[in-house]
């Protein structure tokens, strides 16, 4: 036996107001669903009342009706209907009141918007780490070419010795083939040296008997 019922309605402008609010990025936007799929909000007014369906891929849509189903939340990625860009869709059911039917708020974020703090960090890295690289092959260059320089100058240094041994080493047998030139001689010398002396020693020897004969006579 029914006794009475209660009805009441909910203002869907604050909750519009809000949602025009959320921004994460340039030209994201969130979505605001009934139970049914209604679109209750999105930021094109002419799509009030229209079924989600109409303007999402039919993938997004599954999504939307298993999350409807079990309460919990999803992450789909898709194409967009309206602007041909790729987007992600992160889906949040919710409970208005303790009717445990669950409304739906979509939150479309295009990927290259998403991506973009990612890509700018990439392209710092590559930058910086190009940059680095530069900076170590320069230094790789200045120390390969102070070494290349240093071991020039040893070389030359090396060469400018070996000349000069090999100068010396001309010397000392120029010297050793006039020394051997010159032996002969000296031997041919110290021979008729030699012969003088014994000559010299000879006539001294035989002086004092000459001057003994000599004197012998004059004592008669």
């Amino acid at each position: 036996k029914v006794i009475g019922a209660v009805g009441g309605d909910l203002l869907l402008d604050p909750i519009c107001e809000k949602m025009s609010k959320i921004k994460l990025f340039q030209t994201d936007y969130a979505v605001l669903l009934d139970q049914s799929g209604a679109i209750v909000y999105h930021p094109d007014n002419s799509l009030y009342t229209q079924p989600v369906s109409s303007v999402v891929a039919a993938n997004v849509n599954e999504a939307i009706v298993a999350a409807q189903k079990d309460g919990q939340g999803r992450v789909v990625d898709t194409v967009s209907k309206v602007t041909g860009r790729s987007i992600t869709i992160f889906i949040a059911p919710f409970t208005v009141g303790e009717s445990g039917v669950y409304w739906v708020t979509l939150l479309a974020c295009p990927d290259d918007e998403a991506l973009a703090p990612v890509y700018s960090g990439v392209y710092t890295i590559i930058v910086v780490g190009a940059l680095l690289l530069i900076v170590v092959l320069a230094i790789l260059y200045l120390l390969v070419n102070n070494v290349t320089k240093a071991i020039g100058q040893i070389i030359a240094g090396l060469a400018e010795a070996s000349e000069q041994v090999n100068a010396a080493a001309g010397e000392i047998s120029n010297s050793s083939q006039s020394l051997a030139a010159g032996a002969p001689e000296q031997a041919t010398s110290l021979e008729d040296t030699s012969s003088a002396r014994e000559e010299t020693a000879t006539m001294t020897r035989e002086n004092p008997d000459r001057a003994q004969k000599t004197a012998e006579p004059s004592q008669y």
